[in-house]
């Protein structure tokens, strides 16, 4: 369904590989999935029963959840990108966006992570860093990403095609409502109007708009912020996931 699958793929083998999957899954007592959008298509695409498939979310990869600046200004201006796969993670729409949303408010600011080559479109673009990929396992380029969520008000990622996304999460638990993809898992990870925006994937003008209105308001910035938060500790981190995996294997010994 991914309009980023790989091309050259035998209708014959896509079928055999999807009888085999099924086989399997049918042996399951219990299925865990990310997101209810991944419970939704072991129903639908597999034929599991919808009570043996269970969304119990998944963590951010941090060992702890970072410290929150309660004097955060949310009025600098400073947008967040990542996305090593430039063109899947929306990053196109993301510059058409920007250049259009920083004729209104010039202050702004876009910092680019993810691509190891410095895109095409992005050279020249006034108000637009890219930084490049950045590795957790450096410590030097950990600490630079980690400057880089701190700073930032918004994180931005209007995916193309994102089956889940481990980004915006890893950026609401510093306190960073996001713009995402209005499709896909990513309404459940960033509830709209409540810990930021949606929007319909490849729609630039929608993209620049949103953020137009959302870095012209830090008050509301800052609520949204603090609410997803809240929504990251009290689903996406990884002893809350136990804690549902545990009960509901509990649950299905005892039943």
């Amino acid at each position: 369904q991914s309009p980023f699958f790989p091309a050259g793929v035998s209708k014959k083998r896509i079928d055999a590989t999807l009888r085999y999957e099924r086989e399997v899954n049918a042996r399951l007592d219990l299925v865990f999935t990310m997101s209810e959008y991944l419970r939704r298509s072991f129903i639908n695409n597999y034929g599991i029963s919808a009570e043996k498939v269970v969304s119990i979310g998944a963590g951010i990869n941090l060992d702890r959840l970072p410290e929150i600046d309660t004097e955060k200004d949310y009025s600098v201006g400073n947008v967040l990108f990542i996305g090593v796969d430039f063109e899947r993670k929306g990053g196109n729409e993301v510059l058409k966006a920007f250049q259009v949303m920083r004729e209104t408010i010039p202050r702004a600011t876009l910092h680019v992570v993810g691509p190891k080559n410095i895109p095409s479109g992005l050279v020249g673009i006034p108000g637009v860093i890219w930084h490049g990929f950045l590795r957790k396992t450096d410590e030097l380029e950990l600490t630079k990403l980690r400057e880089l969520f701190r700073n930032a008000v918004l994180f931005v990622m209007p995916s193309r095609y994102e089956p889940f996304g481990i980004a915006p999460l890893e950026a609401m638990s510093y306190g960073i409502p996001c713009i995402v993809s209005n499709a896909w898992a990513l309404p459940e990870i960033v509830p709209d109007k409540k810990c930021g925006r949606l929007v319909e994937p490849g729609n630039w003008e929608e993209l620049a708009a949103t953020l137009t209105e959302l870095l012209a308001n830090p008050v509301l910035l800052s609520r949204y912020g603090a609410a997803a938060r809240m929504h990251v500790e009290g689903k996406y981190t990884w002893p809350k996931v136990v804690d549902k995996l545990e009960q509901n294997i509990s649950q299905k010994i005892h039943a």
